[in-house]
């Protein structure tokens, strides 16, 4: 019997809620589930679950036993068709007889491209797409923007007293946010793929910026952004216990000996010039693209965050605002022009909150980029239903 578009559309929301299980496993690959139906019953589901491990379809292949006549298989994104770390899997699905396939959407890797539904329809198989894009498109917001803007996905996290500080004046700011609420960021580190801080704030934090939660195997890379690296101490936790870890964004014709130490050590080095005093982000990002480092998180400081955003390229925003009033402090943002009128200032609509302990949560973000190719981030949130993590 026929599914009903609904049936169509809750099936491929447990694939979605499968493939999510797997964030920060697959690095730069997206997140995919696949299952085999029959008659509108669900018979077996997979999740591509590591990178460099096989693919939803031919670990769902793999372990399924049962017989697969008249059955279908649901794919959250279109199947591959190019030899990478695995076999492509529009091989598999021909070679074991599926004839109809359904796709949440189309992958935007131009090794793929609608290449794997052209295999798929040219073998005979009947493919039915799209079903919940925005949906998967939000699920993957990195995978996409990296190969349609050509930059990293960037969001960045704060946590900020009730009056909008994140430290005092004297640099203090262990800690403002609830217990249950620096549980929660060690999951966001969880999720990316590098920690990117301000040089300020290495000198006065020391941080590991490392994810102690969750059990994660491999840690994200540190990314340190520094105009004046000469007074960054090589004892830090970064550039000694993390070295190999640990990528440094600096400027050409900084210390010689600085960096040949920190070379030795197994730090990478960036050299990006300044203009104006400030990095070039449409230029840099891409560079650390290169470094496989598709999804970062940006934990500060206040002009790291706010330059970030008046040059238009933070997607997201995570702000714990926390019980405590300061009086005066450090700025949250510091933005490279003051906004004259209110309108003028960069917008950010919210997505997400909730409580963490004592603290309010909320989820922001950016509808002001656009990437190459004309390609907008405003559609990520045009969905029905809720973001999620």
């Amino acid at each position: 019997m026929e599914q009903t578009s609904e049936e169509r559309r809750e099936l491929m929301r447990v694939l979605l809620e499968a493939a999510s299980q797997h964030q920060g496993d697959v690095h730069t690959n997206p997140l995919v589930a696949a299952a085999l139906v029959k008659q509108g019953e669900l018979l077996a589901l997979a999740a591509h679950e590591k990178f460099g491990g096989p693919h939803a379809e031919a670990a769902l292949l793999n372990n399924y036993r049962g017989s697969l006549e008249d059955t279908e298989l649901y794919c959250t994104l279109e199947p591959c068709v190019h030899q990478g770390k695995t076999e492509p899997c529009v091989d598999r699905l021909i070679e074991a007889g599926i004839k109809r396939v359904t796709i949440g959407h189309e992958d935007p890797n131009p090794l793929v491209a609608g290449a794997g539904v052209k295999t798929l329809l040219d073998a005979g198989v009947e493919v039915r797409l799209p079903l919940l894009r925005s949906q998967y498109r939000w699920l993957n917001r990195a995978y996409f923007y990296n190969h349609y803007a050509n930059l990293p996905w960037l969001e960045a996290k704060l946590a900020l007293s009730v009056d909008g500080y994140i430290g005092t004046t004297g640099h203090h700011s262990k800690w403002l946010s609830s217990p249950e609420s620096r549980d929660y960021t060690h999951r966001l580190r969880s999720r990316v793929d590098g920690v990117m801080v301000g040089a300020e704030t290495v000198r006065q934090d020391d941080p590991s910026l490392t994810d102690r939660v969750t059990g994660r195997a491999d840690q994200p890379r540190a990314i340190v952004i520094s105009r004046r690296p000469e007074s960054l101490s090589l004892d830090s936790k970064l550039f000694s216990e993390r070295a190999g870890q640990t990528v440094l964004v600096l400027p050409p014709g900084s210390s010689s000996r600085l960096e040949t130490t920190l070379e030795n050590r197994g730090v990478k080095l960036i050299f990006a010039e300044l203009i104006d005093g400030r990095f070039n982000w449409k230029k840099l990002l891409p560079e650390l693209l290169k470094l496989n480092l598709s999804r970062i998180l940006v934990e500060g400081g206040g002009r790291l965050v706010g330059d970030l955003i008046s040059s238009g390229v933070l997607n997201e925003i995570h702000l714990f605002y926390c019980g405590r009033f300061l009086g005066e402090g450090i700025k949250s943002t510091v933005l490279r022009e003051p906004v004259k009128r209110v309108f003028e200032g960069p917008a950010a609509g919210l997505i997400d909150h909730r409580r963490f302990g004592d603290d309010l949560y909320v989820r922001r973000f950016f509808q002001q980029q656009t990437g190459h190719r004309g390609f907008a981030v405003q559609p990520f949130v045009q969905f029905d239903g809720r973001p999620g993590d």
